[in-house]
């Protein structure tokens, strides 16, 4: 049966592990306040592989779960890491009971690999939204980029997206890109963005096209 605690240092001992499902600032904290000696797997991707009482591995799923939104965990990978090699084994076994693979790498290679998860979710997310409020400001309706959306999330899921970068910034098109800023005049933290976007597919020319 379940039970409820009112002080971490009181958990059962005659467990195979402790898991932390905390936000990551909590980690370090609710790590030191457990019993020590029992290993610890928290699902951060950006923490750490260690952590105050205990061997330490991470089990980080390659997902989001936003409140009231169920997932299929036969169709989510994990990365796990850990600076005990056996306990990472063992960690990466316990996850493919549930998840569809574990991959075991070094701390940097799992925070190297949720730095590409933000900027594949929540950053790609962020330019969605962005592209919805130019849309209705245009006047023109979302569903009309619809197909163009589905073509480049189809290169995505290919793993192509390089090979299939378009656009003003990258054919070097200046005085698109001016038109483009102009048109931002009133909104600074859009031009600021899309200035740096542009930077970054265009570098040679990031003076051009910031003013």
């Amino acid at each position: 049966m379940p039970q409820h605690l009112t002080e971490l240092s009181a958990a059962p001992q005659d467990v195979d592990a402790y898991l932390l499902a905390v936000p990551d600032k909590a980690l370090e904290t609710v790590a030191s306040l457990l019993p020590s000696g029992i290993p610890r797997i928290h699902f951060a991707g950006s923490g750490p592989d260690t952590l105050p009482g205990g061997v330490t591995a991470a089990v980080w799923p390659v997902q989001s779960f936003p409140k009231g939104q169920s997932r299929n965990w036969s169709e989510i990978h994990t990365v796990v890491s850990s600076e005990d090699g056996q306990w990472a084994e063992a960690a990466a076994a316990w996850a493919k009971k549930f998840a569809a693979s574990a991959t075991v790498v070094s701390q940097d290679q799992r925070w190297r690999a949720h730095l590409a998860a933000v900027f594949a979710a929540n950053y790609t997310n962020r330019m969605f939204a962005r592209a919805q409020e130019l849309a209705a400001q245009s006047g023109v309706t979302w569903s009309a980029f619809i197909p163009l959306v589905d073509a480049v999330c189809a290169h995505a899921v290919a793993g192509a997206s390089a090979a299939h970068q378009t656009g003003p910034a990258h054919r070097g098109d200046t005085p698109t890109l001016r038109l483009h800023l102009d048109l931002l005049v009133d909104q600074p933290e859009l031009r600021a963005l899309y200035s740096a976007c542009a930077a970054d597919l265009t570098p040679n020319t990031t003076d051009e096209t910031s003013s």
